[in-house]
């Protein structure tokens, strides 16, 4: 059965004109309190929040059920509805806002239908905040005319709905007869297609662990269409770490459009690289924002045929018609049929797509490269109140009796003050009710026009401090001296966030080539115990993967001391067989220290701070040419994970170190809430984060069946069990001496 609100009806063709930052919590909290107000003082007999609902005729003989609630209702031969808005500006409005009529009318209408009502008086109130009116609209409209006003807004409305009903039919018409991308299966390919659309079928979770360059984004991306096409779901996110991990989805879904296939698809891109003044995000001055949604429906019938809506396209079409890029996009997700995007845009609470992940549960999720989606969410849902970013906070406030002058100063104060931080004595101390004073000071700033993107920055890193304090997953760690401090809320757990995202959707697929340990990875991603665990074997032959450990003592304190053992064993797999090679190493002084003892070879360092063209500069050495090149990267970093170097682009890797993350305040909190959660802290918060980073590095080696590569463990520790028993059980571990086993195996 098929639902609408009246609100969302009226709003389909009433949108205003301009682009907003949309309501605040406070505007939210307000119009429901003057809205209370206002009815509370309404003369006997009128009734508050009443209740209609009526069927109406949909699509190829459907019924939809429109509903709404009156905020004021007065029964008699001629009924009276009132309905109420909350007013802020400084003088009274000498006219209703079309959307506020036209909601009143809507109402209007359906008691005419409902009872056989010839006519009805409708009002539209605008109050302050203490529910008082400031001015009042009042008319009597008759039965048809309340049906022609009523008649006008479905007709739009089902327009619409009609053409997104026949994208649908045309879609899955195509999709059943969609094929997989590729001539064969790999190896394990089908038993991840099978169990993610059993998945999607039983709108479960499920988690797939394949080793890289299998083909995981064609096994995710083919079940979850096949079950577009089957009604199963209607529509699919591919979540993605970085922006390099879209390429494999990208490519997958051009190879299905080699046949005919009606898809829409939309690539996600962050405001700041969409848009086209690349200045500060202002709604009341951007050209791009005034007027957009009277210039959006002509951008969205512009783009619907084009059907593969990437960043290109959505910037072109934009321009065209003079709208916001970011919003724009955020305008298709709600009809695209595949989305792809950052993992922010469905798990953190401050950026979330809320039109589409709090409205809508028929939707599947596909998490590429999930063993990064715990700690991400962990930083989404940590929070920070730093003293410097509160000064700056001040220095525009002129007079220091302003009150959110007086309560940023309150929170320094406090803040400057405080010598340690616990949870306990924070959530029963003084700051919950500081920071609850500062929030509404900044709602109060906002709701005048006078914020800037740090006023809502300040208020997001508030309100996720306050929503730490009501869990027992968060550590809270004090950094800083007299003059200047950091107090963090650190997330310790993200399981419960990640389990409330999923849940109710059409099925979940967390997948990577770094799922181990698997039961343990269930657990940190939220899934249930009825949720399937998949370990897929690797369908490439082992004899082609040259793996050996090299004896080194890579610690911080050894490796000046061990630099020239490093550099020769890199040097040995260089030299071994002319080609292109990758170093990974634990971080940047360690690269360099290393790269020193290297310089007669052709290296090719990576810089801190790449943007994406230097990103595509780099990879393309590795893509074009014939010539020998020596890549020295960091572990976890860009050209770690998420990129594909097959055949000769890339002949072998050095793998550096265990990549335990550095030793910290956060990793150690994280260690304690891991002992005693699961008995192992240093296992969860350094071992397996860190063994992750050295399978995703070691997995750019082998791409295809034909590949053939080599890779070294160049640390001591690969020779103790707890660190060998994370390692792929397809790795064969050579034995002797490191030129000779290099040698046999490449003249093999």
């Amino acid at each position: 059965m098929t639902r609408l609100s009246v609100r969302e009806l009226v709003e389909f063709t009433y949108h205003g004109e301009n682009l907003s930052r949309g309501a605040s919590p406070r505007d939210m909290q307000e119009g429901m309190l003057s809205h209370r107000a206002r009815q509370a003082a309404l003369q006997d007999g009128w009734e508050a929040e009443v209740m209609l609902s009526m069927e109406c005729v949909y699509l190829d003989g459907q019924t939809l059920t429109l509903s709404g609630r009156m905020d004021g209702f007065l029964d008699g031969e001629f009924p009276e509805i009132e309905e109420i808005k909350l007013y802020t500006g400084e003088t009274p409005p000498r006219e209703p806002m079309p959307a506020h009529d036209a909601q009143a009318v809507v109402y209007a209408y359906m008691l005419c239908a409902l009872r056989g009502i010839k006519a009805v008086t409708v009002s539209v109130c605008y109050v302050n905040r203490s529910g008082e009116c400031l001015a009042r609209f009042t008319r009597t409209l008759s039965a048809l005319a309340c049906t022609e006003v009523f008649i006008d807004l479905y007709r739009r409305y089902l327009a619409w709905q009609k053409t997104l009903a026949a994208h649908r039919t045309c879609r899955d018409a195509t999709l059943c007869d969609l094929r997989f991308p590729y001539d064969t299966y790999r190896k394990g390919q089908r038993e991840m297609a099978a169990a993610v659309y059993g998945a999607i079928r039983r709108g479960e979770r499920v988690l797939c662990e394949m080793p890289t360059g299998t083909g995981k984004s064609a096994a995710a991306i083919f079940p979850a269409l096949m079950a577009m096409g089957q009604g199963m779901t209607q529509q699919v996110f591919y979540l993605t770490a970085r922006t390099t991990q879209r390429k494999a989805a990208l490519e997958c879904l051009r190879l299905f459009r080699v046949r005919p296939l009606s898809l829409w698809t939309l690539t996600l891109t962050a405001r700041e690289k969409q848009c086209p003044r690349q200045a500060a995000c202002d709604t009341e001055s951007c050209p791009y924002a005034i007027g957009f949604f009277i210039r959006l429906p002509d951008a969205i019938q512009a783009i619907l045929p084009l059907e593969d809506w990437n960043e290109r396209v959505i910037a072109d079409t934009a321009a065209r018609h003079r709208v916001c890029p970011f919003e724009f996009s955020l305008t298709l997700c709600e009809i695209a049929d595949v989305v792809i995007a950052d993992y922010n845009y469905a798990f953190d609470p401050m950026v979330r797509i809320k039109r589409v992940f709090e409205t809508r549960r028929d939707m599947t999720l596909l998490a590429d490269e999930s063993h990064n989606l715990a700690p991400r969410v962990r930083d989404m849902l940590s929070a920070c109140l730093d003293t410097a970013a509160l000064r700056a906070l001040r220095l525009p406030l002129k007079k220091r009796s302003h009150p959110l002058y007086k309560r940023l100063s309150r929170a320094i104060r406090f803040i400057l003050q405080m010598e340690e931080a616990s949870a306990a004595d924070i959530a029963g101390g003084e700051l919950p009710d500081i920071l609850a004073e500062l929030k509404e000071a900044l709602l109060d700033a906002i709701g005048n026009g006078a914020a800037t993107d740090a006023h809502f920055d300040a208020l997001m890193a508030i309100k996720l401090f306050l929503d730490s304090l009501t869990g027992e997953c968060h550590a809270y760690l004090l950094q800083g001296g007299q003059r200047s401090k950091r107090l963090t809320a650190l997330c310790l757990d993200a399981s419960h966030h990640i389990r409330a995202v999923t849940k109710g959707l059409r099925g979940t697929a967390f997948f990577s080539a770094t799922l181990s340990p698997l039961y343990d990875m269930k657990t940190l991603l939220g899934a249930e115990e009825t949720d399937k665990a998949y370990r897929i074997p690797s369908p490439f032959p082992p004899e082609q993967f040259f793996v050996k450990r090299v004896s080194v003592d890579t610690r911080y304190g050894a490796r000046e001391r061990t630099a020239g053992r490093v550099a020769e064993a890199i040097r040995a797999l260089f030299t071994a067989k002319p080609g292109k090679y990758i170093a990974f190493f634990p971080s940047f002084a360690y690269l360099n220290l290393v790269a020193g003892l290297l310089g007669d070879l052709p290296l090719a360092l990576q810089e801190r701070g790449m943007d994406e063209a230097a990103r595509d500069a780099y990879l393309d050495r590795f893509l074009s040419g014939d010539g020998t090149l020596l890549g020295m990267c960091v572990l976890g970093g860009i050209f770690a994970e998420g990129v594909d170097l097959p055949g000769d682009c890339l002949s072998g890797a050095a793998l550096v170190g265990v990549g335990l993350p550095q030793v910290n305040p956060y990793q150690e909190a994280l260690r304690e809430y891991s002992e005693t959660r699961f008995g192992d802290g240093f296992h969860f918060a350094y071992r397996i984060p860190g063994m992750h980073k050295i399978l995703q590095a070691a997995g750019r080696v082998i791409r295809s069946e034909t590949d053939k590569g080599a890779a070294l463990l160049i640390d001591a520790r690969y020779e103790e069990n707890a660190y060998a028993r994370l390692c792929p059980s397809h790795w064969m571990m050579r034995e002797g001496s490191l030129a000779e086993a290099l040698e046999a195996f490449w003249q093999a």
